[in-house]
């Protein structure tokens, strides 16, 4: 009998008296794609950086192809080299440099004319990936959004020389429903190379649809592991601790339609908006779907911190807050605690003389650390993506603003999480506090009372109560001459 690809066994790690990895075993054969599941703080993202060099064990053995590893002085150059090639949650490209360049850093050419050789290593595999994406090899990753990032992120790791082990950790996080099914079509096809893959996502529909079996991590231990088929999307929800609910659209009350708009926006023109007009009322939940780069972030951003030439197309009363979609980039205080995170939009609130108020900042930040189930004992490097995604939420409710502006705030995290935020903003709903939200999820806008769709940076259309569906979002979401074409096909 052939040996497995991947076998860990015994695998544990703790940081300081707490333990995050706990006898974990994991076993994964070539041709084979291995979901990895389980709640935030589970010990997925510790266990996939041990298994790609990132980080040492305490204890435990990993076998890889049949050949054992030497732990104590495994790293990820010699991952790379026995063919193990990771995908970080967190993003890892330097913002500075290149697409290509970014290419090399992984992959050095020792040439004279090693540019040219990395933007054709770089061209190629994010054709291979993500077909037409329009990403210039050539461009700063700076200038790219948040889901190119992570496309391009996904095509050098896939593009690694020599692979056998492709592991990838909350992959789709940032990509539109399009791009997700490009990256499943290559991951079916690389499966059939032999290659195996270890999938970490808490989107259960994906795994689902794109996984043979599944192990499931709790409290760091193993939990249970099986094969998907015959799973339903309330089962796997159910092993992971978590409860199904469901979701039913909300029509607008004649009161809440009568209410005095929080936001108004009118004929906004920018070079990456066009014609925008929308209203958000108070105590209103409003949705911002559309694919990837359709201008929900843009939108986002200008309603936030609106330039000279849009401000005359916004009128808003009261305050606004915004938490970002980027918290790598743009989200989180690194040398800060918890609270200091929570409570930095709240600041005002908090320092009527111009000094802040220890108890006041203190009990506010305890509040929502207990509403969301973060330890306060926790610095924000150690918490696992999810969680420090649970910090974001927790800073942005805790402004308490007029209006509050989310940008896929349900990135990364798991089902529990999502179920407690829907909670809290059915208690928004109707209150004198109102949401938008940007989601790569078309599912989650059934908790809205309105959505705006966006299409190539305008709205191309609102859909209101029992319209609010996946198929029409994605119906309109799609340039027409797009969808004819694929009605001509079929």
């Amino acid at each position: 009998m052939q040996a497995p690809l991947l076998r860990v066994t015994e695998m544990s790690k703790s940081y300081g008296a707490s333990p995050v990895l706990s006898g974990v075993t994991l076993g994964v054969d070539g041709a084979e794609i291995v979901g990895l599941l389980g709640p935030n703080g589970a010990g997925k993202t510790t266990l996939i950086k041990v298994i790609g060099g990132a980080l040492p064990p305490d204890h435990g053995n990993m076998q890889l192809d049949g050949q054992a590893i030497d732990l104590a002085n495994y790293s990820p150059r010699m991952a790379q080299a026995l063919g193990v090639s990771s995908v970080q949650q967190e993003l890892s490209l330097c913002t500075n440099l290149s697409v290509a360049e970014n290419f090399f850093l992984t992959q050095p050419v020792r040439s004279r004319k090693w540019r040219r050789a990395c933007e054709v290593t770089a061209k190629r595999a994010l054709e291979d990936v993500f077909p037409n994406s329009g990403i210039s090899v050539s461009a700063k990753v700076s200038t790219l959004t948040l889901a190119q990032r992570q496309m391009v992120e996904i095509a050098r790791g896939a593009a690694a020389p020599h692979l056998k082990l492709l592991v990838l950790d909350e992959p789709t996080s940032a990509l539109s429903q399009d791009r997700i099914g490009d990256l499943h079509n290559y991951l079916r096809l690389v499966r059939q190379r032999g290659i195996g893959i270890i999938y970490v996502s808490h989107k259960l529909d994906e795994v689902l649809a794109i996984v043979d079996r599944v192990t499931i991590l709790r409290g760091g231990e193993n939990h249970w592991a099986g094969q998907v088929e015959g799973l339903a999307h309330d089962d796997l929800l159910s092993l992971l601790g978590g409860k199904a609910t469901v979701r039913s659209n909300v029509a607008l009350t004649s009161d809440q339609v009568d209410r005095q708009p929080v936001l108004k926006c009118e004929h906004m023109k920018t070079p990456r908006l066009n014609d925008i007009d929308l209203v958000v009322h108070r105590g209103e939940i409003v949705g911002l779907a559309g694919l990837a780069g359709a201008g929900q972030r843009a939108l986002l951003h200008e309603i936030f911190r609106p330039s000279r030439t849009t401000r005359r197309a916004l009128s808003s009363r009261g305050t606004i807050a915004y938490v970002t979609g980027d918290r790598q980039a743009e989200g989180l205080f690194y040398l800060w605690g918890i609270s200091r995170n929570i409570i930095v939009t709240a600041l005002s609130r908090l320092s009527p003389r111009g000094l802040v108020i220890r108890s006041k900042a203190d009990d506010l930040a305890q509040r929502w650390m207990t509403q969301l189930k973060l330890k306060s004992g926790s610095s924000i490097a150690s918490l696992s993506g999810g969680n420090q995604q649970r910090v974001l939420l927790a800073r942005g409710l805790a402004a308490e603003a007029d209006l509050l502006l989310f940008d896929d705030p349900m990135r990364g995290v798991d089902a529990g999480t999502k179920s407690e935020f829907y909670s809290l903003l059915d208690g928004l709903r109707g209150s004198e506090s109102s949401v938008m939200w940007y989601s790569t999820e078309d599912a989650e806008f059934q908790c809205c009372d309105r959505v705006y769709v966006m299409r190539g940076g305008t709205i191309s259309k609102e859909l209101i109560g029992d319209s609010i569906s996946t198929d029409n979002i994605v119906h309109w979401s799609f340039p027409e001459e797009k969808l004819l074409m694929e009605a001509r096909e079929i």
